[in-house]
């Protein structure tokens, strides 16, 4: 298993599955696979026709040892430009 195979199983679930692409922040090896964290942009259009910056979301994703998404949650939510507290 490959930190970079981890990371491109994420980016390409997020792509294909939820047509949303984002940024790994976060990876770490677990005894069975990889948990990773990755933020993405959340309600873009709707925000900016509302005169308001994007929210970004980070998800907390589980990888199995086959580089398999076996689950993902999205953990917090935040405007663009603001920091969480």
């Amino acid at each position: 298993m490959s930190l970079q195979n981890a990371r491109e199983a994420v980016l390409g679930f997020f792509d294909k599955h939820l047509g949303k692409q984002g940024e790994v922040i976060g990876i770490s090896r677990e005894q069975e696979g990889w948990t990773a964290e990755i933020e993405v942009v959340e309600e873009s259009d709707y925000m900016r026709k509302h005169g308001r910056n994007d929210l970004m979301a980070i998800y907390e994703v589980e990888i199995n040892e086959n580089f398999e998404i076996m689950r993902f949650e999205r953990k917090r939510i935040r405007e663009r430009g603001k920091v969480d507290s």
